[in-house]
């Protein structure tokens, strides 16, 4: 007996029940009576058509497919294929675009717009697909062909703009998008997509409101979605595109709290925070990131970056040490570390780290320059120039590079091509603005220097400051407007302080600053009167202080025969020293006419400053220089350097090494009248009237009388914050910059008030 047949009238009725069943939804009898059909009618397109679709909507792609292909199968066998069919082509090739075989997806769509060429989907499907392989254009005319067919698609139109926007069609990616979002304003990827355009193309003006309109969408889908993370964080995300960093930072917090473990997260948040100033959240967010993955690379790139820019340069050592044994490679951390062994003067370090960064990145121009700081402090011009050469051909619009460039090939020598280095510098750059370090200025300064010229030490003095500080560089044959020179500052501070590097052309900068019109901090025509030599002349009748006499005398006059004959009133021993110069590299005591002719005959076309000498030494033997700075009216001790020698100078003494000496020092900065009493206060207090300055230096000491012995009075003296190896002297030091910062404070807001009054 054969088994018995379903007819057609009951195949008719199973499959009426079932299409109802799947139009309710209900799925399970759906199949179940699809699959009774197959069961008895193995080719029935229909049955194996509608399966195959609610296989596909239920995640089962491949069994889809399968049928899927039976059906179309089943169909070409009858020949009965028309555009009513068309569907099951549409659907066939959505199976297999889930299986990731998308040439055999296009070739099912093309088949289904062969029978029904006005079926909208197809178009859309088969542009989709298009995309994918790589055909864009291709792809544009089909969805373009689609919205021909149902021009009110905005899913549609948002991905023709994608297409657009892939084929550098911008005008009309924008249009389509902007059309998309007419007609479905809550279409978030349009939004998303269209303000991601308008961020490419610079229009930030256009782009924020609609990344507001996204970050509106998805705040509903966060409430939605209380206990979901990635709402939140999708969320973040829409607010940072839109400059909405506090609305960020709020989201990235819900979506942190909602996902504890999520490292990127908080990578994100410390981003965020350390973007804005927030050293202290963004140290604790990377490690927060840290805690979860120790090895973060990125947290601890980012970390070390916000350490060294905290100035913790231990710290730093320490995470850049870890980062690298993780990426040995990582030519940032070697970057970042050489940065921290230069501030804490650790050069032979700090010379390696930015060497083995530079073979890992040859072009790194910010490391070729930060080697050639490091060879310049090192005392190695020629390696300095090679790299600062290269860092300049490397950024050859770089004005910092060109002027520490045209620095060392002017302390060579090279004039002429370290003039050509400061004159592009200062085409590139006429002012260098380092803004107020708490984001709002309280005053404005323009400070005036002149490369090669010899200029107070500013970088701790005017760094880190509450004003905004606009740096100047002056050249002769530049005659800067002083029109926005005015308008841009409170006050004018003079850096232009070495009156023998600078003599012929501090006239001109005191004209200049005359016509600039705001108060003068240390007036050039006041500095004219700080070289040696007349400073030596000036102070000489102050009661209390022990001034040695100073002549200024050519070097060919002293090189020539009978040339120390011309020094008859100064008896050996007697000092010399290269006129420009400071430190102790060309100041030698001299003791008789051969060495005073050696000292001479190696420059002898200089000019030399030749002074008493004082033997100064201690009842101890030791000899004792101190450094106080005058800022306004205030006398503020800065170091006290002991030596076993003469010629003191801190670095060079053993001060780093002995306590006992650390010990005195300390003991000076904390109460410097122990040391300079009543007199040799009223004798420092003389000098400052009578240098008339407004901030400068001496290097002093007291001679066994208790007389003040003044070496040295002049505004070139270096104030610096490097005091890694003695601790003790920072606040003493930051109490020099304080003084510093009030004065020109006072002095800005006495030039506002006289303005409002105006």
């Amino acid at each position: 007996m054969s088994a018995p047949t379903t007819s057609a009238a009951a195949v008719e009725a199973l499959a009426r029940r079932a299409f109802a069943h799947h139009q309710a939804g209900e799925l399970g009898p759906a199949e179940a009576l699809y699959r009774e059909i197959l069961a008895t009618a193995p080719d029935d397109v229909n049955a194996l058509h509608l399966l195959g679709v609610l296989c596909l909507d239920t995640g089962r792609a491949d069994e889809a497919a399968a049928l899927l292909e039976r059906a179309a199968g089943a169909l070409a066998a009858t020949g009965a294929a028309d555009a009513r069919h068309a569907a099951l082509y549409n659907n066939f090739g959505n199976a297999l675009r889930a299986l990731g075989r998308p040439d055999e997806a296009a070739r099912a769509y093309r088949r289904g717009l062969d029978l029904d060429p006005t079926l909208a989907e197809l178009h859309a499907n088969l542009a989709w697909v298009l995309l994918v392989q790589g055909e864009p254009l291709a792809a544009i005319a089909a969805y373009e062909a689609s919205l021909a067919r149902n021009p009110d698609n905005a899913d549609c139109l948002c991905n023709l703009a994608n297409c657009y926007a892939a084929a550098c069609r911008d005008a009309e990616a924008a249009a389509a998008y902007r059309r998309a979002l007419e007609l479905c304003p809550d279409h978030a990827d349009a939004a998303a997509n269209l303000a991601r355009l308008l961020v490419s193309l610079g229009r930030w003006d256009e782009a924020r409101p609609v990344f507001l309109t996204v970050a509106g969408q998805l705040e509903q889908l966060a409430r939605a979605h209380p206990g979901d993370a990635a709402p939140a964080r999708r969320l973040a995300e829409a607010y940072l595109s839109a400059d909405r960093a506090d609305l960020a930072l709020d989201a990235y917090g819900r979506a942190a709290a909602l996902a504890p473990d999520d490292a990127e997260i908080r990578l994100a948040i410390g981003r965020l925070e350390h973007d804005r100033g927030g050293a202290a959240a963004a140290e604790a967010a990377y490690r927060a990131v840290l805690s979860l993955c120790p090895d973060h690379v990125e947290a601890l790139a980012r970390l070390a970056m916000l350490l060294l820019e905290g100035e913790r340069h231990d710290e730093v050592i320490t995470t850049c040490t870890h980062l690298l044994e993780v990426a040995p490679g990582h030519a940032g951390a070697l970057y970042v570390l050489g940065a921290a062994q230069l501030a804490i003067e650790d050069l032979p370090a700090a010379i390696e780290s930015y060497t083995r960064c530079l073979a890992l990145r040859p072009d790194f121009a910010a490391a070729h320059y930060k080697l050639g700081m490091a060879h310049i402090a090192a005392g190695k011009p020629a390696e300095a120039i090679a790299s600062l050469t290269t860092a300049a051909k490397l950024k050859p619009d770089d004005p910092m590079i060109l002027q520490d460039l045209g620095n060392v090939l002017h302390a060579v020598g090279w004039t002429q091509e370290a003039d050509a280095c400061f004159r592009r510098a200062l085409d590139l750059r006429p002012l260098v603005t380092w803004p107020a370090a708490g984001g709002r200025a309280a005053f404005a300064v323009l400070l005036l220097n002149a490369p090669g010229a010899g200029n107070t030490p500013a970088d701790y003095l005017v760094g880190k400051a509450d004003y905004d500080a606009h740096f100047l560089a002056l050249l002769p044959g530049r005659d800067p407007d002083p029109a926005p020179l005015h308008a841009c500052c409170d006050v004018v501070v003079n850096l232009i302080s070495d009156v023998d590097k600078s003599r012929d052309f501090l006239p001109v900068v005191a004209e200049l600053a005359d016509r600039i019109g705001r108060p003068v901090i240390n007036h050039p025509r006041l500095i004219l009167q700080t070289d040696r030599e007349s400073v030596a002349a000036k102070l000489a009748g102050i009661a209390g202080a022990r001034v040695p006499r100073v002549l200024r005398v050519a070097g060919r006059d002293l090189a020539a025969p009978g040339g120390a004959e011309r020094l008859a009133a100064f008896a050996y021993p007697f000092l010399v020293r290269l006129a420009g110069t400071h430190g102790g590299e060309d100041f030698e005591l001299i003791n008789d006419d051969a060495a005073l002719a050696a000292f001479v005959g190696r420059r002898p076309e200089a000019a030399y400053y030749v002074s008493d000498y004082v033997d100064y030494r201690s009842p101890d033997g030791y000899f004792r220089k101190y450094r106080m700075v005058f800022v306004g009216d205030e006398v503020l001790p800065y170091h006290l350097a002991i030596a076993d020698q003469w010629k003191v100078h801190h670095y060079r003494t053993e001060m780093e090494s002995t306590a006992w000496m650390q010990h005195e020092e300390e003991a000076f900065l904390r109460q410097p009248q122990s040391v300079f009493g009543p007199a040799q206060m009223a004798a420092l207090r003389a000098i400052r009237a009578e240098m008339g300055l407004d901030v400068f230096g001496i290097d002093c000491a007291l001679d066994a009388t208790g007389r003040v012995v003044v070496f040295e009075v002049n505004a070139t003296m270096l104030i610096h914050g490097h005091n890694r190896a003695l601790p003790y002297k920072t606040p003493y030091v930051a109490r020099i910059k304080q003084a510093f910062d009030a004065l020109l404070a006072t002095v800005a807001r006495g030039n506002q008030d006289q303005s409002r009054h105006v």
